[in-house]
């Protein structure tokens, strides 16, 4: 960590404010070493090999995530349905995360099954990181439609289907590296061009 030291407590706490303009405080049991550093400009200092805590979040690395919940469908055909996904990834910083995921969209109505297995790329983007964080997560693939019932008033003419995603949804940070989260969002899928599946699931998350 590199930035200008504001306030030193002796033997308790250092002060340091980066770059960026953040300011971050640490506990002198947490810094291993304190190194000075002179530029032309400015004067930094660079505190390295800090032991993390518990309740921050991974700052790089590599993630996994499995998700689990209920959709539901604007057209209502569907009596029973529920979702599931699981991928992995790599965090680039504490608010940015890529994933690739496989997944399983399954309907169980009365006229039969329905059921899609999406396979799509998703960034997640924590707008502030803490133990409880808001979050957005998106992106998009490509999708495997398997159904012994017409989902519209016309048969889907192909197996395939292009696939959307967007959620919203809050954080838990329980350890660091290992999050529950709550989220609510709308996926698309278009097998072709007289089919829309629009779904809207209700999503528990867990983040490691």
């Amino acid at each position: 960590i590199k930035g200008e030291i504001i306030e030193h407590i002796p033997d308790k706490a250092v002060k340091i404010k980066l770059i960026d303009s953040r300011i971050l405080t640490f506990e002198m049991d947490e810094i291993k070493e304190i190194s000075k550093e002179e530029l032309p400009y400015t004067n930094t200092t660079e505190v390295t090999n800090r032991k993390p805590k518990a309740s921050e979040h991974k700052g790089y690395g590599f993630a996994g995530i499995v998700k689990v919940g209920v959709l539901g469908s604007y057209d209502s055909r569907s009596l029973d349905a529920g979702h599931i996904s699981i991928g992995g990834g790599y965090i680039f910083d504490r608010n940015f995360t890529l994933f690739l995921c496989l997944g399983s969209n399954g309907y169980n109505s009365n006229r039969g099954i329905f059921t899609l297995f999406p396979a799509y790329l998703s960034c997640r983007y924590i707008m502030t990181p803490g133990k409880i964080a808001p979050f957005i997560q998106f992106g998009g693939g490509g999708a495997y439609i398997y159904s012994n019932v017409s989902y519209n008033s016309e048969s889907i003419k192909f197996p395939y289907a292009i696939y959307g995603q967007t959620d919203v949804g809050v954080s838990f940070l329980l350890s660091r590296g290992f999050m529950l989260s709550l989220s609510v969002g709308y996926n698309i899928y278009i097998p072709d061009e007289k089919n829309l599946i629009h779904i809207f699931p209700i999503s528990l998350g867990f983040h490691f």
